[in-house]
Formats: C-alpha cells, structure tokens, sequence
C-alpha cells in the first residue's frame, strides 16, 4: 500500500515474501501473480485456444463487480492496447473487438440459515445431496424443483436469496401444478378425440379468451427471458416475470377446463396451451419429467386390466366412497347399538387407511367430491397426485415424544424456552429476551407466529412463578 503511486493501483505481481513457499522468477524479482491477474490470464489462454470464437459474457458474484473485474478489465485492456475513449487500437492483435469482454453478468449472494453460503464456512449443499430428495415416483423430479425454485421462486438473479428446504419444497408444489394440468389437459383431449363426430365446433368467447392467453404467455414469457419484457423498466433477465406468465396460463387452463364441458369445445385452444407450456418448459432446461407430463409414453408396458389404471382407480374409489356413506349413516342413527358404532368406526379407519395408502402411489381418493375438470358437473371421487413419502406412524410418535419438552420445561428458564426441545433448531437468531427474530432458513419469524410464541412465553412465565409443572 505504501508504494502506490494512485489508490486505484492494484497489484500485478506480489513480491515473494520469507515465508513463502509458492513463487516464480521473473523481470521484477521472485513473487507469484496477483489475485486479479489470475483470472484474466485463464480467459487469455481460453481466448487463444478458441481463436474462433470470443467471449462474450463474464459472470461472477455481486462482491466481485469491484475491484476484482473492473481490475480484470483494466489489466486486460492495457495488455491489449485498447483505447476504448476514441474506438482505436494501438497495436493489432487477434482480437477483433474494442471492448475485452462486453457483457458482464453479476449475482446476489445465495444464503442458508441466515448466513452467506460458503465453503469456507461450510455451510454449502452440493448438487448431490439437491438430487439425492429425489423419490421412485415418476413423476418427481428433484432437479426440476430446483431449477424451478431458481427460474422465479427464488427472486432476480441479482438479488441475495435464501436456500433451504422449505423453498424446494414450495416449488415443488408449484410444479405438481403445472403438472396436474398437464395430465388433466391430455385427459380432456383424450376425451375430446373419442367425441369427435360432434365437430365442427364453434368457437366460443371462452375458447378465444385461453387462446388468447396462451398466445400472450409465449410472447411475454420469451420477452421476458430475452430481456425485453415491456413491463420492466430496464433490459433485463426477468425469470420471475416468466414464471408468472407460465402460472397465469396454467390457472387460465385449469379455468377454461372447468367452465367448459367436453365434445362441445373445440380442442385447438387446450391443445395450444398445453404445446405452448410444454414447449417453454423444454426451452428453460425442464427434462420431460416435467414437460412431458400427461403423455402417454411408448416405454410403458401396456395394462392388463380393461380400462387401465383409470378403471381400477375408479372401482376402488367407488367402492370407498359407497363403504364409507354406509358407515357414516351408521354412526348418525342415534339408536344405533355400540357393536355397530364400533363396527362403523372401523370401517371409516379402513376408508382412511386406503385413503392413506393410495397416495403413496399416486392415486389421491377425496373425502369431499371436487369439481371435475371435464366441466361436466360431475364431481371427482378421485384423481392423481405426486406420490408422498410412506412414514411410520410409531417411529413419528416415538421422536416427537423424545422431543416433547413438557417434562423439562418447569425447569427452563424464560429466556431459553425456544431454543431447547421441540424448538430446538427451529430459530437461529434471537432479541435480547431470547424471542426468536430469524427462522433457521433465515427467514424472519412471522407476526403471526410471534403473536403465539409470546402467549406460550407468558403462560410459561405464569408457570415458574407458580412453581406449577409447564403442562
């Protein structure tokens, strides 16, 4: 620091300190290279290893904007002789442009338990274990997730974010979204073709208004991804922006298939929204897990059952449905002997237990009937789902009675009631009376939730003064 002559010098090559074991010979005395010219010299020799093509774009986090690439800049364009004020050159080179590299591209800080994530910290998640949430099911994708999280769930590219678990699994919702439209729409089409004698059809201001909107999400969902989406004030890449328009044209599917009844509807306009997603969705990166959900696929082997998957979820559902009306007007009878009210009991636990089990492997079977997609007004008993993970009920009961801090917490001071038991890893930053601020995905604690854990902080206050045992 002593020896610059301007407070913007930066240092080219670092003078071997004694205690150096790293170093080189040169001009200026054994050293090693300065930490700017490290980069500069690897995109160098890149450059003139694909003398076919430049670089264009130059990446890198929100903290390395200054000084670290404006030093890149400045050095690069030194070597190369660049007068950028005037667009000359002063010596000729291979290099065909005036400006070193034209387009930089900086990114916020991506954190986790509300800290920045780093490795020097050690509080990164690799790519594997992202992967690794993965189940058996077809239809899930742990990396669509994610890539979904970071298209738009996860905010602009420029700004810091949060990591964590949760968010994963809110795009994974997102996602199931998307894809049970894509199914229920290729249902509908399947159902449409089987009625195909009903055409022409006439177009309805319904089938205009989804066309419509189908035709408006690849517009402003390209424009947005090209950087020129009108309702930005700057040219930028808008990932949320996309994602909202693909979201807006699901709900406008979702809509249309509810008001409008099948065979009376011409398929054109479901069958662009539907080409339209899947075809975005193929462009962003999204494997056919994804895009491709709800077609039939040649891999599959066919059914042996009449009807295939459809007719059995249809049976079993049915005759759910008809056991467990049964065994609810039972329990209403009020003369009803306690034998049968047991019997009924039962039963309804049996409903439940199918309910329950039937979701592990992606049949959902609905206590209350919902609107089909059909717009037939006809209600579902039925319909698929993302295949949720089978837990042991004991094993769960058995944590969390471990976890209980009822026993413990007459002896808990105030200060520490949310930091132990049940709580324990919950929050990972407090105010000064031990009231959680930060959630431990680094987050910030609700006011609604706050509002509750004061009550159960005050009751337990309640409690100590009273020397009563916390129930």
């Amino acid at each position: 620091k002593q020896r610059k002559r301007d407070p913007r010098d930066f240092v080219l090559w670092k003078e071997r300190a004694e205690t150096d074991t790293i170093y080189w010979g040169s001009p200026w005395g054994e050293g090693r290279p300065g930490w700017h010219i490290e980069c500069s010299a690897m995109i160098e020799a890149a450059m003139r290893q694909f003398t076919s093509h430049r670089m264009q774009v130059h990446a890198g986090g929100i903290d390395l904007k200054f000084p670290h690439h404006t030093n890149e800049i400045a050095q690069a364009e030194a070597f190369h002789g660049m007068n950028l004020r005037n667009s000359e050159r002063s010596r000729v080179d291979c290099h065909a442009q005036t400006e070193w590299i034209p387009h930089w591209l900086h990114t916020g800080h991506l954190h986790i338990q509300g800290r920045k994530m780093s490795k020097s910290l050690k509080n990164f998640v690799t790519i594997k274990e992202v992967l690794s949430t993965s189940t058996t099911s077809s239809q899930d994708s742990a990396a669509d997730n994610f890539r979904l999280w970071c298209l738009g769930l996860s905010g602009s590219y420029r700004k810091p974010t949060t990591y964590s678990a949760k968010r994963l699994e809110e795009a994974q919702i997102t996602r199931e979204k998307i894809i049970r439209f894509f199914a229920e729409g290729s249902n509908r089409l399947k159902a449409c073709e089987e009625m195909a004698d009903r055409t022409p059809y006439q177009w309805t201001s319904l089938d205009h208004e989804l066309f419509n909107s189908a035709t408006t999400c690849a517009v402003k969902s390209m424009s947005a991804l090209l950087g020129s989406n009108e309702d930005s004030k700057s040219f930028d890449l808008d990932g949320p922006a996309c994602l909202t328009e693909i979201l807006s044209l699901v709900d406008a599917g979702h809509d249309y298939m509810n008001r409008t009844k099948c065979g009376e509807h011409s398929p054109v306009p479901l069958e662009e929204a539907l080409n339209v997603l899947r075809n975005l969705l193929s462009t962003l990166g999204f494997t056919q897990t994804t895009s491709k959900a709800g077609l039939d696929s040649a891999e599959q082997p066919a059914s042996n059952v009449v009807g295939g998957e459809v007719a059995l979820a249809e049976i079993l559902a049915a005759f759910r449905e008809e056991t467990r009306s049964i065994a609810i007007r039972q329990m209403k009878i009020s003369n009803t002997c306690d034998d049968r009210k047991a019997n009924a009991k039962e039963l309804l636990k049996i409903c439940d237990d199918a309910r329950n089990a039937s979701s592990v492997v992606g049949l959902e079977l609905l206590d209350s009937k919902v609107d089909s997609a059909d717009g037939d007004n006809q209600k579902l008993k039925w319909r698929w789902c993302r295949p949720n993970q089978k837990t042991d009920d004991s094993k769960m009961m058995a944590q969390n009675k471990e976890r209980n801090p009822r026993k413990l917490s007459s002896r808990v001071p105030v200060d520490d009631l949310f930091r132990v038991g049940s709580y324990e890893g919950v929050y990972s930053e407090y105010d000064a009376i031990g009231m959680p601020t930060t959630n431990a995905d680094g987050t910030p604690v609700s006011k609604s939730a706050l509002k509750k854990l004061k009550k159960k902080r005050e009751k337990h206050e309640r409690k100590l003064e009273i020397g009563n045992s916390y129930p």
